[in-house]
């Protein structure tokens, strides 16, 4: 897990700044984004809290008004303050902010059905990935997985995949492999990301969005490859 977003999610826990409203104005959904990962406070009517992100554990416990202030009490741990400032809520430390807007997130397009198979061709670069449902930065959890695909052979890259070899077979648009057991699927979308989903036999699917960092057809001549020549 990202050691920043687990202190990011942990400070939240100790702003400090004055509420002067009603229990009523402080209670409902709160929204915030933490290095790319979207971070959901929700301060119950009934005097509980939930504090979500999406591939962390959720934090909770109750919460009440007190002169001016939200105070916050994990259960077993001791109670720490939150506070209103106008219609945000601010964190003093990680500088985070709390609004009653939640961002708008990243929504995949349409597969491209009609793809060729030569517009897959060259470097990807993971900009999102899959979150128990919910696309996230992939640097919100240093995901470094990239792809390079060459005709019909694909090279699955960075920590997770471990940089292996897969041969790929181009039908309706889509390719598809095996990753050792794991089924490979790649498919353009229309909105020019690459969606790259593995599944294994005993795990659930893991899907990246990629975008495309050379292209042989669009830019020419590699030029790391250039760069490699005598």
């Amino acid at each position: 897990m990202n050691k920043h977003i687990v202190f990011l999610l942990a400070a939240i826990m100790v702003l400090a700044v004055a509420i002067p409203a009603l229990a009523e104005d402080a209670a409902g959904d709160w929204y915030t984004d933490a290095d790319g990962l979207p971070v959901h406070l929700v301060l119950g009517a009934d005097g509980t809290f939930i504090l979500s992100a999406p591939g962390q554990e959720d934090i909770s416990g109750t919460w009440e008004l007190d002169e001016g202030f939200v105070r916050l009490t994990l259960a077993g741990q001791e109670t720490e303050t939150l506070a209103l400032n106008g219609t945000a809520l601010v964190h003093d430390q990680g500088g985070l902010i709390f609004t009653r807007e939640q961002s708008e997130a990243y929504t995949p397009a349409e597969p491209l059905a009609d793809a060729a198979a030569e517009l897959y061709g060259g470097y990807w670069k993971a900009a999102y990935v899959d979150v128990m449902g919910t696309p996230v930065l992939a640097s919100a959890f240093e995901d470094e997985t990239d792809l390079y695909v060459e005709g019909t052979h694909a090279i699955l890259g960075g920590p997770v995949l471990g940089d292996t070899i897969v041969a790929l077979t181009f039908a309706d648009g889509a390719f598809t492999g095996d990753n050792e057991g794991a089924a490979v699927q790649l498919q353009l979308q229309q909105d020019g990301f690459l969606c790259m989903t593995v599944a294994g036999t005993d795990t659930s699917p893991q899907t990246w969005y990629l975008l495309r960092a050379y292209s042989p057809i669009l830019d020419g001549e590699n030029p790391a490859e250039a760069d490699a020549e005598p």
